[in-house]
Parts: C-alpha cells; sequence; structure tokens
C-alpha cells in the first residue's frame, strides 16, 4: 500500500489489520498438506477463470441491452415512417407531433 500524506491513522490502521489477516491465512495454509495447497490452488484458479467469465458475460449482457435500446428506437421511428406515409397531409401533421414526443420519450 502506498502511504499518501491524506491517509489518516484509521486508515493505516485498518490497512495494518487486513495485511495481519492476510499473513494468518497464508500461514494456516502453510500448515496444510502439499496435496490439500495444489487442491485450493486449483480451486483459486477455477474462482479466478468463472469471475473472469462473469465480467466477460456482464459486459456483453451491456453490450446487448444498449443495441435492444437502439433497435427498439428504430422500431419506433420506422413504425411512425410507416404510418405517416399511410396519412393523407392533413391528418399527418398531429401524427408528426405525436412521433417527435414518442421518440423523445423513448430516447430519455
Amino acid at each position: 500500500m502506498k502511504v499518501h500524506c491524506g491517509d489518516t491513522i484509521s486508515q493505516l490502521e485498518e490497512e495494518v489489520q487486513r495485511l495481519k489477516s492476510e499473513k494468518a491465512r497464508l500461514l494456516d495454509r502453510l500448515q496444510l498438506p502439499e496435496s490439500e495447497r495444489a487442491s485450493l490452488a486449483a480451486e483459486e484458479n477455477e474462482i479466478a477463470e468463472l469471475k473472469r467469465r462473469l465480467d466477460d458475460y456482464e459486459m456483453r449482457y451491456g453490450d446487448a441491452v444498449a443495441e435492444n435500446e437502439d433497435l427498439q428506437q428504430e422500431v419506433t421511428a420506422r413504425s411512425i415512417t410507416v404510418l405517416l406515409s399511410s396519412v393523407n397531409e392533413e391528418r399527418r401533421r398531429p401524427l408528426v407531433e405525436i412521433g417527435i414526443a414518442l421518440l423523445r420519450c423513448a430516447s430519455e
């Protein structure tokens, strides 16, 4: 941990306590037989891989949500265009205003 002038004593004490806990955990681990340490290391590697995959899936999910929102806006815009093209000029103006309002709502 890098110590900065703005760090408070309580922050430093928390870091010391965290490091003491980590040291105790590592010492306990050293007491395990080699086979159990190897098994534990394999499980830790598997957990790290699962976390990496989870991060990847969450990123892809976020991308899919954004794409879905874009597609919904495009469908709305095209639907309005089709609707307006089927209506005569005098009935079109209020529908254009409604369409603009719908697009604004969809983008919020």
